[in-house]
């Protein structure tokens, strides 16, 4: 961020987060609606719902032309069972599955999206704990060491991002586009990256957060700081590293795959025998029906995979990379802005003022005019006009 090139790409970088954001609304993930709307357009919105994944399922085609046929035989009369027949099944036995099904489906529901709001809540305040710990670090310094201040910074900059591409797998390596991306907006010099290259992104992680330790420490060394205060910062610290650690292990634990197998499988035998009763009845209305019914316990099983993993391009994952913009705009203007508390204005604003009361006044009204005690202050009130214009 110090020199006039880094500044520059940084400064691209936070231009083009609102391109990110864009994207993010448009695509796949965090897409913005109106609870308002009528419910006719919200239900024919289906170009970012679930139902063109589950339109791409073969078992979705399969189930669908099984009950069609069924029903047309049915209709014809080639396949005709009665209620005395041994093929014929009862409404009420299909009930029992059905009802078995949608309690699994909602215990499902309630443990994956208890899941998906505990990974949202942990990771956007860890972002909010790295631009706490770079303004609180920048207050401490008082412009003393800006140098150090930012190396302290980017380092930590740099183990964020390089942890929130890929939290869920820590052990994975960091491609070269992304070292790219870090040297060219600043937060990164070319040769620390090829130290690191190679190394996995866990590793990569604890480096830069020691690294950043480090910078750290030599501030506190060259200021002289409190023992509470660089341990309060040191603390920090820790706490953000726990924070990755906790929020990739909530993200390493799936649903045990016996539970996920069972569900599926109550799932599968409903639809079908939803497609047998439903073509039994003969009516005109069925083969709609039985659509409706597919797309939306298949669509309900697919919702719960994408939000089990909210970490991919699927609908409902996080916008990481606009989270990441958003940092990084953040932490530049903590660090690169001019301090207020240094400037001139700021100081003038607790120049003792004297009160004087205008006698020439009184008898229009009792109330005191606030002047200033020296000639000088009329310099100030220029100064205010102009800030404030």
């Amino acid at each position: 961020f110090g020199s006039s090139s880094a500044r520059g790409a940084c400064r691209r970088a936070s231009c083009g987060a609102r391109g990110h954001n864009r994207h993010w609304r448009r695509g796949s993930a965090m897409l913005h609606y109106e609870p308002s709307e009528s419910y006719l357009k919200v239900a024919f919105f289906v170009s970012r719902s679930v139902i063109p994944v589950v339109l791409r399922r073969p078992s979705f085609w399969i189930l669908n032309c099984f009950h069609v046929w069924l029903w047309l035989a049915t209709r014809r009369g080639d396949f005709d069972v009665g209620k005395q027949s041994k093929l014929y099944i009862s409404w009420d036995d299909i009930k029992v599955i059905a009802a078995m099904t949608t309690f699994f489906q909602v215990f499902f529901t309630s443990n994956v999206y208890s899941r998906y709001v505990t990974l949202f809540d942990q990771t956007r305040g860890m972002i909010t704990k790295v631009n706490d710990f770079i303004l609180s670090i920048r207050i401490y310094d008082d412009d003393k060491e800006a140098d150090l201040v930012r190396l302290s910074s980017q380092y930590l900059l740099a183990s964020t991002l390089v942890w929130l591409e890929l939290p869920r797998l820590p052990y994975s390596s960091v491609e070269d586009r992304e070292w790219q991306d870090l040297v060219a907006i600043g937060v990164l010099r070319r040769r620390e990256a090829e130290c690191l290259r190679g190394l996995t992104r866990n590793q990569c992680r604890l480096i830069l957060g020691f690294w950043s330790a480090c910078a750290l420490k030599q501030i506190s060394q060259t200021l002289h700081f409190a023992d509470n205060v660089y341990l309060g910062l040191l603390k920090n610290l820790e706490v953000i590293r726990r924070d990755q650690a906790a929020i990739t292990d909530t993200s390493q634990f799936m649903i045990p795959f016996p539970y996920f197998h069972i569900l599926t499988t109550m799932v599968l035998l409903t639809q079908l025998l939803f497609a047998y009763g439903f073509a039994l009845t003969g009516s005109g209305f069925a083969p709609c029906a039985y659509l409706f019914t597919l797309i939306m316990m298949s669509g309900c099983l697919e919702l719960f995979n994408e939000l089990d993993d909210p970490w991919g391009e699927d609908l409902v994952d996080f916008p990481r990379h606009g989270w990441g913009v958003a940092m990084l705009r953040k932490a530049h203007y903590l660090l690169e802005h001019r301090s207020f508390a240094t400037s001139a204005r700021y100081k003038a604003a607790f120049i003792p003022r004297a009160v004087s009361v205008d006698t020439t006044s009184t008898r229009k009204s009792r109330r005191p005019r606030l002047g200033r005690a020296t000639s000088a202050g009329h310099e100030d009130d220029e100064d205010d006009a102009d800030g404030d214009d």
